[in-house]
């Protein structure tokens, strides 16, 4: 497949995000929804599940998680909610949360009591998924214990032990789709980018939607016809702040002159932060949840000085000209950290742009293009003056 029809495919399968629940009936597979990032994928393909990704619709009228949620949660996990509620995945057999944030934490303990209740008909059982972020040798111990006790979990699920082999092949499959999503990276950064952002998020994005196999197949294509592309000139950026689960924001940027090459929320390059799975291991279980461990923190889970030191990191390796801080309404955890890391980078004399308490939408993003055209404009004026 040329390199243009494997990309469509790809945005295909990123804006229809719930084709993958059927297709994994079609093919006899069951699916387990994930809500968070840290839900480790492999056990759940060693297991026969295929895992899919919940998204939320920005937007879309929330009636239903409205009558669980407080006012003030984090939008896009009100939308996910939602879509569980109305019957959106409805094919799911099982759901696995996992604890990337505080606002997912208690979203587990409302699914348990609607299902508990019988309040809801379309939730399937759910299972939490608990992980420690710190990086000491007992947070990566406590990991790998938790690892092995989901592996025992997705077991009885079809009372079917999970094979060591088939955990090998599955942690095989993933490592080879990141390896990709890290070569894909390459050919986002700065100074001259061969690939946009927006089409770099839904690569992503469609990773934790399709078959890894699959998905593999086609960014093997796509990475195959960007060799001989002539790199942009739009001005790269590096994003932070609020997560971004469609393209909407990424595309304002690039019609503004910019294209992000980088973002530190959880649908994005942290996906594919960490290091290279051990080949081989003598505990495939304990290997699959030291990736998770070792891989870039969220946001959320970072102190700031580890925040502040990751960012600089990031956008030093992206190659960006300036930095965009987008954080949405009601999602204060992107905002704590922002003072901190403005000034450390005005230290090192990187512009950057303040977009604060969005709505969750995609008509803000268009909103926002005059002042990201303003931002980009005078970052490339800056530079054209010092050449001068």
């Amino acid at each position: 497949m040329d390199s243009e029809k494997a990309m469509e495919a790809v945005s295909a399968a990123y804006r229809d995000r719930t084709a993958g629940t059927a297709a994994a009936r079609r093919s006899g597979e069951r699916a387990v929804g994930c809500l968070g990032s840290d839900v480790p994928e492999e056990i759940l393909m060693a297991a026969g599940y295929s895992p899919i990704r919940i998204f939320g619709v920005p937007g879309e009228p929330t009636p239903a998680a409205d009558s669980y949620l407080e006012s003030a949660f984090d939008p896009t996990i009100r939308s996910q909610l939602e879509r569980l509620l109305n019957g959106a995945y409805a094919g799911l057999d099982r759901l696995a949360v996992s604890n990337s944030s505080d606002s997912l934490v208690r979203v587990f303990y409302y699914i348990r009591h609607m299902r508990r209740d019988n309040a809801v008909s379309t939730l399937p059982p759910a299972y939490f998924y608990d992980a420690k972020f710190s990086p000491f040798g007992s947070s990566a111990a406590y990991n790998a214990g938790r690892a092995k006790a989901f592996v025992d979990e997705v077991s009885s699920w079809n009372c079917l032990r999970v094979a060591e082999a088939d955990l090998k092949s599955a942690a095989a499959d993933c490592e080879e789709n990141r390896k990709l999503l890290r070569k894909m990276a390459e050919y986002r950064r700065g100074p001259a980018p061969r690939i946009k952002g927006s089409d770099a998020l839904m690569i992503i994005g469609a990773s934790t939607l399709m078959p890894k196999a699959e998905h593999s197949r086609l960014l093997s294509d796509i990475l195959a016809g960007l060799d001989g592309k002539p790199a942009s000139a739009a001005l790269p950026l590096f994003l932070s702040g609020s997560l971004h689960d469609e393209p909407s924001f990424y595309e304002a940027v690039e019609r503004a002159g910019g294209t992000i090459v980088d973002e530190d929320h959880d649908l994005g390059s942290r996906l594919h932060s960490g290091p290279e799975i051990e080949v081989d291991p003598p505990d495939q279980a304990a290997a699959i949840a030291e990736y998770y461990h070792l891989r870039r923190p969220s946001v959320k889970k970072m102190s700031v000085a580890q925040h502040r030191a990751t960012l600089m990191a990031q956008v030093e390796e992206s190659g960006a000209a300036g930095v965009v801080f987008f954080i949405r309404a009601y999602d204060d955890a992107a905002s704590w950290d922002r003072r901190a890391l403005k000034a450390a980078l005005d230290d090192e004399g990187v512009p950057s742009l303040l977009l604060d308490k969005r709505p969750y939408s995609k008509e803000a993003a268009t909103a926002d293009e005059p002042e990201l055209r303003r931002f980009i404009d005078g970052i490339k004026a800056q530079r054209g003056g010092k050449q001068g």
